[in-house]
C-alpha cells in the first residue's frame, strides 16, 4: 500500500526486513492521545458551522470568526512578565454531502498563535491537512499554503534574528477558508473520512466527512502486509491498550514503533468479513519545514467476540522503522500514529548518532 501525498512528500521505501523480536509490548512511555482543553474544545465548537455555511461564507464572516477565536485563545490576565499564552489548531468541515452536489470540499483552519511561535514554527510551511479515508484506508497530506509546482519555497522556521520582546508577546488569530478538492492531485471519492490538521508538535480537533455516493472497493495491494510490520499476539481478550514511541533514541540502535489497540466496525478495518481482516495505520513523522515522512503498515489483526452484536478486532504490532524509510533517522522529530478514526500524537522522537 502507498500514502497518498499531495503537494511534496519524502518517498517512503521498504527496506530489507530484519526480524525483531516482539515479546510483550513495552509499556506506553506516553498517554495514548492529548485530551483536548477547553479552549481547544472551544475552537473546535466555535468552528462547526451550519453546513450550507461553509460553502457560503464571505469576508465578513471570517472576520468574525477570527475575533472570536482570538478570544477563546487569548489571556486577559497576562502581563509582560508572564510567557504569551500557547497556540490553538482547530478546523471545521461540513460532515455529509453527495458527491456530484458539490464541486468543492471547504474546510475551515482556526490559527492562533503568538509572535515567538510563528518565527519558532513557521504556519505557511508546517500545516499539514490528514485526510483519512476509512473506506479504503488511503490517506492524503495536504500543505494547504505550499505549491511546490509554482516555485513556493518554505520559509525556514527559527532562522534569522529572534523577534523583540514586544512582537514576541504580540498574538494573532486567523480562520483560513480551504478547498480541499482543490488541493487533493486525484478525485475524493465516496466515503467515510476524517480529517485533522497538525502544525509540526501542535494537532487540532478530529472532523468526520462522509461523501454520498458508490463507495469504490478497497485496493488489493492495500491490504498485503510490509516486511517492516512485525505482528505480535493479539489473541487475548483482556488487551492491554497503548503505544510506544521511544522519547530518545541511539541511530545505532533499532528504532520501531509499539502499538497494541481495540478496534471496532468504524476503525477503518477492511474485509471485516474475511477470514483475515487487515486493518491500516500510519505513522507520521515530522520536522519543521520538511515534508512528512509518512509509512503505512497493513496489520492482520485477531477477530474477537462481537459486542452486542458489534465486531470488534485486536492489533498488535511493532513497526520498524529502521526497514521502513528510505533514509536514516537523525535529530528531533514529532510523530503522529493515524489508527483510523483519529490521529494520535504528537509524540516526540530525538534520533541521535
Amino acid at each position: 500500500m502507498s500514502a497518498l501525498v499531495a503537494r511534496r512528500m519524502r518517498a517512503v521505501v521498504v527496506a530489507t526486513f530484519c526480524a525483531l523480536p516482539l515479546g510483550l509490548l513495552p509499556a506506553p512511555s506516553m498517554s495514548e492521545g492529548h485530551a483536548m482543553s477547553s479552549r481547544q474544545e472551544q475552537a473546535s465548537r466555535l468552528l462547526e458551522l451550519p453546513a450550507q455555511e461553509y460553502f457560503d461564507i464571505g469576508e465578513e464572516r471570517l472576520v468574525e470568526l477570527q475575533t472570536a477565536l482570538g478570544k477563546i485563545a487569548d489571556d486577559d490576565n497576562a502581563t509582560p512578565l508572564t510567557p504569551p499564552p500557547p497556540p490553538l489548531l482547530a478546523i471545521g468541515a461540513p460532515r455529509t454531502f453527495a458527491e456530484s452536489q458539490e464541486h468543492t470540499l471547504p474546510v475551515l483552519v482556526g490559527s492562533f498563535q503568538s509572535g515567538q511561535r510563528a518565527w519558532e514554527v513557521n504556519l505557511r510551511s508546517n500545516l499539514w491537512l490528514v485526510l483519512r479515508s476509512l473506506s479504503t484506508g488511503e490517506l492524503a497530506v495536504i500543505t494547504p499554503f505550499m505549491d511546490m509546482r509554482r516555485g513556493d519555497a518554505p520559509l525556514l522556521s527559527g532562522v534569522g534574528i529572534p523577534p523583540s520582546a514586544a512582537t514576541a508577546r504580540s498574538t494573532f488569530s486567523a480562520v483560513h477558508p480551504i478547498d480541499l478538492r482543490a488541493q487533493i492531485e486525484r478525485q475524493v471519492n465516496p466515503g467515510r473520512y476524517v480529517l485533522t490538521a497538525v502544525e509540526y508538535d501542535l494537532r487540532s480537533n478530529t472532523v468526520g466527512l462522509e461523501l454520498l455516493g458508490d463507495v469504490p472497493e478497497p485496493r488489493p495491494e492495500a491490504m498485503r502486509p510490509q516486511a517492516y510490520v512485525v505482528v505480535g499476539d493479539a489473541a487475548p481478550a483482556a488487551l492491554e491498550a497503548g503505544i510506544h514511541v521511544p522519547l530518545h533514541v541511539s541511530a545505532r540502535e533499532p528504532i520501531a514503533i509499539d502499538l497494541a489497540r481495540q478496534l471496532g466496525a468504524d476503525d477503518g478495518v477492511l474485509g471485516s468479513a474475511t477470514p483475515q481482516p487487515v486493518w491500516i495505520c500510519h505513522i507520521l513523522i515530522l520536522q519543521p519545514d520538511e515534508p512528512p515522512i509518512i509509512v503505512p503498515a497493513a496489520v492482520p489483526v485477531h477477530r474477537m467476540e462481537p459486542a452486542a452484536g458489534v465486531p470488534r478486532f485486536n492489533a498488535v504490532v511493532r513497526i520498524d522503522l529502521d526497514a521502513a524509510v528510505s533514509e536514516p533517522l537523525l535529530g528531533a522529530y514529532q510523530v503522529y500514529v493515524d489508527v483510523g478514526r483519529e490521529l494520535l500524537g504528537p509524540y516526540p522522537m530525538t534520533v541521535t548518532h
